[in-house]
């Protein structure tokens, strides 16, 4: 468990360590309660995207429910 839920860098960093350990779902989780708190944070935004890809999901859809709608922030294509 983190000791400070509402700390973005905490959640980030466990995030980071469970993808390294192969458990991208769970860090895709962490990412996704973090970017519900800053749904504009590019860092857990591009970090979120690469869990994904690591995991094969990129594509699929789960990446585009947080990327942002404005041209200023395009979609990466995976595929």
């Amino acid at each position: 468990m983190i000791a400070t839920p509402g700390d973005l860098r905490a959640l980030n960093a466990k995030a980071v360590v469970l993808d390294t350990e192969g458990r991208h779902s769970e860090a895709q989780a962490l990412y996704q309660r973090a970017l519900a708190m800053e749904p504009d944070n590019e860092m857990l935004r591009n970090n979120l995207n690469l869990s994904l890809a690591l995991n094969g999901k990129a594509g699929s859809g789960n990446a585009s429910l947080l990327a942002p709608s404005d041209e200023a922030h395009p979609q990466i294509d995976w595929k």
